[in-house]
């Protein structure tokens, strides 16, 4: 197992689906408390020892996972600019030549999927608590009496987080393409860093506002 690749990866992984994954879930329960719509909280081991414990938070991770690699799929609106084939090269180079440029790429990709997964999630939570909204509003679904400026405030608080990862996500697409390009034009075409200057394991990045 090559480390240098795979650790990235993981990270990469946690940060674009597991951490949203987690914030939908979170956000999505707190908005729908006493509505009779809310996920109730599902023991599937009443944990009793460590290992019991163990396995209850990676089945919690998986679960994460799988939310934030269903939010990725909507993808709307799509602001990721359309990646050519050869800046896809350019890309993949610099993770195999040079690990540690690569991470640093891998960490600016993983946290603009993060901002556009978030945004897709809190969306998603304003529908349904709009939904809620109208089948609590025709008793169609049994719950607690919720007053107009309480579902105001869960419609309002994840629609104002969702315009603030909206109004990032652009910007930061722009910091990782900046990178991916800068950094193939140094390590890959001008063969930075070179032994006598900079000695073998660093490398000049150049500061771009990340």
């Amino acid at each position: 197992m090559k480390f240098s690749l795979t650790i990235p990866q993981l990270f990469y992984d946690f940060i674009a689906r597991v951490f949203p994954g987690f914030l939908f879930l979170l956000v999505l329960r707190a908005c729908l408390a006493g509505t009779g719509l809310a996920p109730s909280s599902v023991a599937f081991l009443k944990p009793s020892t460590s290992i019991e414990v163990l396995l209850g938070g990676l089945g919690f991770l998986v679960i994460c996972y799988f939310a934030g690699w269903f939010l990725r799929c909507i993808r709307w609106p799509n602001l990721q600019p359309e990646e050519t084939s050869e800046f896809r090269t350019m890309y993949q180079r610099i993770r195999l030549q040079h690990p540690e440029s690569g991470f640093r790429i891998v960490k600016l990709r993983a946290e603009a999927r993060f901002l556009e997964a978030s945004r897709v999630g809190m969306l998603v939570v304003c529908i349904v608590v709009l939904m809620a909204w109208a089948f609590r509003a025709t008793d169609l679904v049994a719950g607690d009496s919720i007053p107009q400026s309480v579902w105001a405030l869960r419609l309002g608080l994840p629609l104002l987080v969702g315009l603030a990862f909206l109004s990032r996500e652009r910007g930061m697409w722009g910091v990782y393409r900046g990178n991916v390009k800068k950094l193939h034009s140094l390590i890959i075409d001008e063969g930075y860093p070179r032994q006598n200057d900079l000695g073998p394991e660093v490398a000049v990045v150049p500061k771009s506002g990340a």
